[in-house]
């Protein structure tokens, strides 16, 4: 096919609209289509779109457009086609698929001017892609973008925001069970330590302090006994001092039973075992000595024995307190070192986990807020009538998914804008000729509202409007659109029954005073069946009622032979006028016809023969005319005719009376002269038979004339 250097620019109000089937085939192009493009809509419907496709167009922008709208996404690229002449045009092409009832049936391409700054980097990209010069180019979305290393990776832009959301809000979740987690476990390990705190050294420091207590209580017991020495108070003291050593032996076998570490166990063991020698080997002695009342013995066993064993006993139970006592510092000091590693991590957990969702919340932010912005701007574009907008999909998340079915909205729009356009135009189009129809048009609702009235019915009415309200009082042309035309009828429920039942035509003839129209009802029903209202064609038929009228005058008249009558031509005009002159000229070629054959034969009656009808006359007044004047020729050519035979016999006769004298002896000459004569009158006779018989055709011929002139 043919292909030239010419290129087309397209105007910037253009927009070329096409539909095809799911296989590329046009099922519809617009006028501009057909306009750039040069083929006509016969060749364009049913053909494939690869009609108009240049081939300097690379095979790759024709497979990323189809990736795209395969997968329901609209697609806009720079596009050169072809016209059928080899031109081409560059177009801003929008394609989108389009559905009915939620079937995808089709595709739908919106086409308008793009900019020279589109043009040229599409021809530069075209060609580099054509000659394998491409590089890190490529066509994505109709988009020729550069290749990149991070452009091979998933995009994080094509997750769904549902996805970054529950991303975002698994994180958060994640970071307060760390971070709870974290703050459980460090409660628990400070729980944990107070509890060994409690059980490994308060507990313990508790007892071996009750113990402690509890020995230097029976020495005090055992000193009081020997400062009141009565026998009561020392039995008493010493029952006390017995159930002590059984309270510190269970006391420290508690203790001893307990977790201890191994050298605390050797002290707890050495701090028992002196114990157990200062009982054994002190308290003891000291008590069998009270029970025996020898207090000289009780001082001496106290000072030799009692003192000298507890300062071991002091000693390792001192011992064992500093050591629960460090133990103690040395457990707090732990928890302080949890406290402190669990809040820096915590801190470190906090401020990443605020850093991440922050980025992702920004991030996400971002991925909503631009898309929607951009959505509203687009929005705003094609409330003001804008279907051009380079809607941009960078991503097929939600907002993705919106502005893709935002474009496929605006291409749709577009296409329907273009398609209303066109009807707008045909429908204007057919305002424009129905305002400038001689016919009287009016359209009216399901109402019976008057929604429109063109030019002639609003004239006609307006010559009529003072007859009209003769009979429609508050009759008013100047209201006439927004009225109801029941107001034309006597009875509006007849006429509203009338229309309401309505197949075909109804015509209706109405008078006001000298005012004679006709209306024709028709019913309007759309393709689907339903009633959209009413047309009415009105005719104004005064003017032909009144010529209608002179014209039955005027033939009346005709057929009792006066032909003198003709129409007034004054306000007549059109057909009118020209009817009105054409039988004015009938009845005045009819009257003069007749009166120029009237007139020869008058003549003709009175043996005048030298009339003759002289006018130009043609059909049968044109045969009349010649017959007349060959009747009279022919009657003119007889009467000689008779003239010279008359004169003939006069002449014999005067050579009969010359002859008189030679008759005798002439008689036989004279017979035959006689027998001569007899003959010339037979021929005379027949003479005058022939012009009898033609007086009597010539007669005949005239009372046709009559005839034919009063059927005329």
């Amino acid at each position: 096919m043919p292909i030239t250097s010419v290129e087309h620019v397209l105007d910037d109000t253009a927009s070329i609209v096409t539909k095809t089937d799911l296989k590329g085939m046009i099922t519809y192009a617009g006028d501009d289509f057909i306009q750039i493009s040069g083929f006509t809509r016969d060749e364009l419907i049913g053909s494939s779109h690869n009609i108009i496709r240049h081939p300097e167009m690379p095979v790759e922008t024709f497979e990323d457009l189809w990736k795209s709208i395969k997968v329901g996404r609209p697609w806009s690229g720079v596009v050169k086609n072809r016209c059928k002449n080899g031109d081409f045009y560059w177009v801003l092409a929008n394609i989108t698929p389009y559905y009915e009832n939620d079937e995808l049936i089709g595709y739908m391409s919106v086409r308008s001017k793009p900019s020279q700054k589109q043009v040229a980097e599409a021809a530069d990209a075209y060609k580099k892609i054509r000659e394998g010069q491409a590089g890190n180019l490529k066509i994505q979305n109709g988009k020729i973008v550069r290749k990149s290393f991070l452009g091979s990776l998933p995009s994080a832009e094509n997750i769904s925001i549902k996805a970054r959301l529950m991303t975002v809000i698994a994180i958060m979740v994640l970071l307060l069970l760390a971070i709870g987690g974290m703050g459980l476990f460090g409660m628990s390990q400070d729980s944990e330590g107070l509890r060994t705190v409690q059980n490994h050294h308060l507990i313990p420091s508790n007892q071996i302090f009750q113990a402690q207590k509890l020995i230097l209580t029976n020495q005090l017991r055992i000193s009081a006994s020997l400062i009141h020495p009565n026998p009561e108070l020392i039995q008493k003291n010493l029952a006390e001092v017995e159930q002590n050593i059984l309270t510190i032996a269970k006391m420290l076998n508690a203790y001893i039973q307990s977790p201890l570490s191994p050298d605390e166990k050797t002290l707890a063991d050495n701090v028992a075992e002196n114990i157990n020698r200062f009982v054994m080997e002190g308290l003891q002695p000291a008590i069998s000595a009270l029970r025996s009342n020898d207090t000289a013995l009780v001082d001496k066993i106290i000072e030799d024995k009692v003192n000298p064993l507890y300062e071991p006993v002091a000693e390792g139970i001192q011992k064992l307190l500093q050591r629960q006592i460090d133990d103690t510092i040395k457990e707090l000091k732990s928890s302080q070192l949890r406290f402190h590693n669990t809040r820096e991590i915590e801190g470190i957990l906090i401020a990443s986990g605020i850093f991440l969702v922050l980025w992702l919340s920004f991030s996400l932010l971002r991925s909503i807020v631009r898309p929607l912005n951009a959505a509203i701007s687009h929005f705003g574009q094609i409330s003001q009538g804008n279907y051009n907008n380079d809607i941009k999909i960078n991503c097929m998340d939600e907002i993705g998914k919106v502005l893709a079915a935002l474009k496929a909205m605006q291409i749709k729009l577009g296409f329907d804008v273009e398609t209303a356009k066109r009807i707008a135009d045909e429908h204007l189009r057919i305002k424009i000729a129905l305002d400038n129809v001689s016919t009287g048009v009016m359209i009216a609702d399901n109402d019976r509202n008057i929604i429109y009235a063109n030019k002639s019915v609003v004239d006609m009415l307006g010559h009529a409007e003072a007859d009209i309200r003769k009979s429609i009082p508050n009759f008013s042309v100047a209201n006439l659109v927004g009225s109801n035309i029941d107001g034309f009828h006597k009875i509006p429920s007849h006429q509203e029954q009338l229309l309401a039942n309505a197949i075909s035509s109804n015509t209706v003839s109405i008078n006001w005073g000298d005012c004679f129209m006709v209306v024709t009802a028709n019913t309007v029903i759309n393709s689907q069946g339903k009633r959209m209202g009413s047309v009415a064609e009105w005719v104004d038929r005064t003017e032909e009622v009144r010529v209608e009228k002179e014209v039955a005058v005027i033939l009346v008249a005709a057929v009792m032979g006066d032909f003198t009558q003709r129409i007034v031509m004054q306000d007549k005009t059109g057909f009118y006028r020209e009817l009105s002159e054409s039988i004015n000229q009938l009845m005045q070629t009819s009257e003069g016809g007749l009166n120029e054959t009237v007139r020869v034969f008058n003549a003709l009656s009175h043996g005048d023969l030298s009339e003759k009808i002289v006018n130009y006359y043609s059909g049968t007044f044109g045969q009349l005319k010649d017959d007349a004047n060959s009747t009279v020729d022919i009657l003119n050519s007889t009467i000689g005719q008779i003239k010279d035979v008359a004169q003939s016999i006069h002449n014999a006769a005067k050579e009969i009376a010359h002859g008189n004298t030679s008759l005798s002896h002439r008689t036989e000459v004279q017979a035959s002269s006689l027998d001569q004569t007899t003959a010339s009158m037979q021929k005379l006779t027949l003479t005058v038979h022939q012009n009898s018989d033609n007086a009597k055709h010539a007669s005949e011929l005239a009372v046709s004339a009559s005839d034919t002139a009063g059927k005329g």
